[in-house]
């Protein structure tokens, strides 16, 4: 079949468009399957296109390249609640106010890479040692200063979490510039 892709824009103007439903089906040889499928990769949005796409002639090779991404996506969803029911009840525990960031209607559909905490700047410090205290360390090795973080970082130093290392930042603020 003849393929109506030539170049990347594009291709970027029909992954929005697959992304959100509208527009028509250019006809696309492998070769543009191909590079929307990378393209849909690096933004992560395979998992979302498996599911909007169910019942669409799309090639085998990229159906499953979608369908693997859906799964490990929503595999990787199980183990972030695990771990965001974790922080909840440390910061619970130690009376630390807080809140998630960047909440997902249907995490399986657009994957997140870590778990982002508003916390009381008030109490940054003791939420950090009581993630600590509960066996997250820092992806940084100790390397940048806390202070440092705090005035020039949108966020605390990376934590991973003792299950299955996802990462958690604490925020004391919503914008990078400091207070």
């Amino acid at each position: 079949r003849q393929s109506a892709m030539r170049d990347d824009a594009a291709l970027r103007r029909l992954l929005l468009d697959l992304c959100f439903g509208s527009g028509g089906w250019p006809a696309l040889d492998d070769a543009d399957w191909a590079a929307l499928s990378r393209m849909a990769g690096q933004h992560r949005l395979q998992p979302l296109l498996h599911h909007r796409m169910a019942g669409q002639d799309v090639p085998t090779a990229v159906r499953t390249a979608w369908l693997n991404a859906h799964r490990r996506s929503a595999q990787r969803v199980l183990m972030m609640e695990a771990v965001l029911r974790d922080v909840q009840g440390l910061l619970g525990e130690t009376g630390v106010r807080h809140a998630f960031l960047k909440g997902a209607w249907h995490p399986a559909l657009r994957p997140m890479r870590d778990i982002d905490v508003l916390v009381d700047s008030e109490q940054l410090l003791a939420a950090w040692d009581a993630l600590l205290a509960a066996g997250f360390t820092r992806m940084d090795g100790g390397a940048i200063d806390l202070d440092h973080a705090r005035r020039e970082m949108k966020h605390m130093p990376v934590l991973l979490s003792p299950r299955d290392g996802v990462s958690v930042e604490l925020h004391e603020r919503l914008i990078g510039d400091a207070p």
